[in-house]
């Protein structure tokens, strides 16, 4: 029976620190069931119910992937979701099994190898040509002391942390005579006060020198693609830029696609979006597509205020089987997949210049990629700016969670991110991950504020090799110690 309740019991703890529950506490104990089990299981048994828990809690908390599915596989949705669930739950069953094999050590270290293969599973799942960084054991922390840790290790040093809790807690549940578990408690808690101490955004952040608009249109699905509402949808964008233009921001930001048509083929458009510009002496990034023959693109185009445009970010991570196929040689005989869009990938991050503080684009899926940020920082971006569209997925949990990820962004690359969404969530993130102006879900609304340079963090000093370095040094030693009691 506990095979069955406890993976049930972990899925639910860990999926309602994710919104709509927002119960981001359970976050450190939410695993200490699964590592309980796993650590009296034999491997066969903890892959297992790894796989249970991990199928039932990405059925619980991306089931709003199914809204956009639908739009492609009509009423198959449904199974669409629970095979995405069930293949993402491998990763946890894959996390159960070597965790019950280094249980068999029974030594002080193993919280720390489960930590630290935890965080190796969940780099293997979010990375890569199909990877899904969506529903990380880090990514609910946005609002707690934990998002220092960001600062430091990115959002993987978080999931770090908590499993350790989480494996820490089941060791001591398992043995309350082991002092090794609530060492490792208290440690890792110790530890995040310190990092939380010295957070250099938290210290000394950089004083908003810019200001920056976003109009946030609120142009559902139902109508965004329609040709006859173009117009009307462009309208809406225009009105509340003027608007903006009162206040004299040096850039205002549109959303992704909301330029309903193919901007490199379209003059009219163009000219009226340089007139635009000019108008109201402000930089204009405007999301859209571009088509050259059979090609495609995802791009968001720059115009400086003298109405020419400045430069083209096209997006470079594409969603599989919504903007690519993956193994299109393979997959795209079957008819199933007929009906997923053809994009071309953009090559080459890019730093737009046409506002006195330097920035970047990230477009949607891109902002769930912690490397993707750093890129762009690295390219010598000061400013990141996300554009993204989440009508696809309604009033769901799905807009919520993309915009946490925001968050994460900021504090990790100690940079100010200004998003623009199609329906919400739009605003401007500080470097410390708090929401300086901030747009709710589903109105049609334009704001403004304050933008500053970045302030260094240690994560983009190291980049995205300090998670996984930690996770195989720490495994490292798990595995030294066994060996030793060999």
């Amino acid at each position: 029976m506990t095979s069955l309740a406890l993976p049930a019991l972990s899925a639910v703890l860990l999926a309602a620190t994710f919104p709509k529950i927002n119960a981001a506490w359970l976050g450190p104990i939410a695993l200490a069931p699964l590592f309980w089990l796993w650590r009296r299981s034999s491997w066969k048994s903890a892959l297992l119910s790894g796989w249970l828990a991990g199928t039932l809690f990405f059925l619980l908390t991306m089931a709003w992937i199914g809204t956009s599915l639908g739009e492609y596989v009509g009423t198959l949705a449904p199974l669409a979701v629970v095979l995405f669930a069930a293949i993402e739950g491998l990763f946890f069953g894959v996390a159960g099994a070597a965790c019950a094999r280094l249980a068999v050590t029974r030594t002080a270290l193993w919280p720390l190898g489960c930590a630290a293969l935890w965080t190796l599973l969940e780099l293997a799942r979010g990375n890569g040509p199909v990877g899904v960084p969506f529903g990380l054991l880090g990514d609910a922390q946005a609002a707690t002391p934990f998002i220092a840790i960001a600062a430091y290790l990115g959002v993987y040093g978080i999931s770090f942390a908590l499993a350790l809790i989480s494996a820490a807690t089941a060791d001591l549940c398992a043995d309350a005579t082991r002092r090794s578990g609530a060492a490792w408690i208290v440690g890792t808690l110790a530890l995040t006060g310190v990092s939380w101490w010295l957070w250099p955004a938290r210290v000394h952040a950089a004083a908003p020198t810019m200001r920056v608009a976003v109009v946030q249109g609120n142009v559902s699905q139902d109508v965004k693609w329609s040709p006859q509402f173009f117009w009307s949808e462009f309208g809406r964008y225009e009105r509340g830029t003027l608007a903006a233009a009162a206040g004299d921001p040096a850039l205002v930001v549109w959303p992704e696609t909301v330029v309903t048509t193919f901007l490199n083929e379209s003059p009219a458009v163009r000219d009226r979006l340089s007139q635009l510009a000019r108008r109201t002496g402000s930089a204009l990034l405007i999301g859209t597509d571009s088509r050259s023959g059979k090609h495609l693109a995802n791009q968001m185009w720059g115009y400086g205020r003298n109405g020419n445009v400045e430069a083209i970010y096209t997006k470079r991570n594409l969603v599989p089987f919504a903007e690519y196929l993956p193994l299109e040689g393979l997959l795209g005989a079957i008819p199933l997949f007929d009906p997923v869009s053809r994009f071309s990938a953009g090559s080459a991050a890019v730093v737009f210049h046409d506002a006195p503080l330097p920035y970047s684009a990230l477009i949607c899926y891109e902002s769930a990629f912690p490397r993707d940020a750093w890129d762009m920082l690295r390219a010598g971006a000061q400013v990141l700016v996300i554009a993204t569209d989440d009508a696809w997925f309604g009033t769901s949990a799905g807009p919520y969670q993309h915009a946490e990820l925001a968050q994460l962004r900021a504090v990790e690359e100690g940079a100010y991110v200004v998003r623009a969404a199609a329906t919400g969530i739009s605003g401007i993130i500080a470097p410390d991950g708090t929401w300086r102006m901030r747009i709710p879900l589903g109105v049609e609304r334009t704001e403004s504020g304050m933008v500053g340079a970045p302030t260094w963090t240690p994560y983009r000093a190291v980049g995205p090799w300090g998670p996984p370095v930690l996770a195989l040094l720490a495994l490292a030693a798990a595995l030294a110690v066994r060996r030793s009691r060999i």
